[in-house]
């Protein structure tokens, strides 16, 4: 989240222990050379101009939240475990799948503002301090426009907060267990991705049992595994899709391939911490709008 482009070979030895602490709130080792890939650079920006800039989006972002929150609870029936099925579509009516898209855009959407309000008062907060410079602190989503497959969702337009972590971990494990694998061989590769995506579902798989989520119900862990294997098997036909159609044409057809896969696979996670009914509200310190929509959703 915090960062600051060093050269760490012209540090003096009292500063160098300092700007090595400074690593662990790099998340996205930005400034270093594995930095991940981002957004567009902000190093054009003034810092007051920076400022103001992510003020005005993360003050955006909150009335999002705000706003998302204050909706009604969906109807029970709707988010039972046998409407979360992956297989079982064909049982499945108008009004589920409806309410899946719905409900699929609309998590993503919520997730995807919350972590940007979190990394932005991070940013401000560095920038003012003149602990950071506005180049320093990247965005923190790349373009939805460029998730065209779920490895560039991934990979190129989600947050890229944990891939250091994820994929340190799963290194140090493939190199390790099998120091005989070529880094570069396919099975090395895939390991190396099942086991970050692995990983990141382990934790949210914890993060939605301290939720209250129940075990048998908890669908973490399956989600990011199946991201794993689509990502696998993009990887093989995408040779021929590619040499098939026109980038513009993969671009479209792309994007919705992305959002049915998505449908398709997110209730499986999502559905069981709606039915936990924790209230979502009590997440913000301070409801600007969120007493106005209530008010205006009871009259109505």
């Amino acid at each position: 989240m915090l960062a600051r482009q060093v050269d760490y070979s012209k540090l003096p030895p009292s500063q160098a222990p300092a700007h090595a602490a400074g690593i662990l709130w790099n998340m996205r080792r930005i400034g270093t050379r594995w930095q991940v890939k981002t957004a567009a650079s902000t190093s054009h920006q003034s810092r007051a101009g920076f400022v103001l800039r992510r003020v005005a989006t993360t003050l955006g972002a909150y009335l999002v939240v705000d706003f998302l929150v204050s909706m009604p609870p969906p109807d029970p029936s709707l988010v039972q475990i046998s409407k979360a099925t992956l297989f079982s579509l064909h049982e499945l009516h108008v009004e589920d799948v409806v309410f899946r898209i719905s409900m699929t855009i609309g998590f993503w959407i919520s997730v995807g503002v919350l972590v940007l309000c979190m990394n932005n008062l991070g940013a401000i907060f560095a920038v003012l301090l003149n602990i950071s410079s506005p180049e320093d602190c990247l965005p923190v989503f790349g373009s939805f426009l460029d998730a065209f497959t779920v490895r560039r969702f991934w990979g190129v337009t989600w947050h890229q907060m944990f891939r250091s972590l994820l994929t340190g971990h799963a290194d140090l494990i493939v190199d390790n267990c099998l120091p005989f694998l070529s880094r570069h061989s396919l099975i090395s590769r895939y390991m190396r991705l099942a086991i970050a995506f692995f990983i990141s579902g382990a934790v949210h798989y914890r993060a939605d049992q301290l939720m209250g989520v129940p075990n048998n119900e908890n669908g973490a862990i399956i989600f990011f595994m199946l991201h794993a294997l689509v990502i696998m098997a993009e990887d093989t036909i995408a040779p021929v899709v590619s040499a098939v159609l026109p980038l513009s044409v993969r671009r479209v057809l792309g994007l919705f391939w992305v959002l049915i896969f998505f449908v398709w696979s997110t209730p499986a996670w999502s559905y069981a911490n709606t039915r936990v009914g924790n209230d979502a509200a009590s997440l913000l310190p301070v409801r600007l709008i969120g007493p106005w929509v209530a008010r205006y959703l009871n009259a109505s």
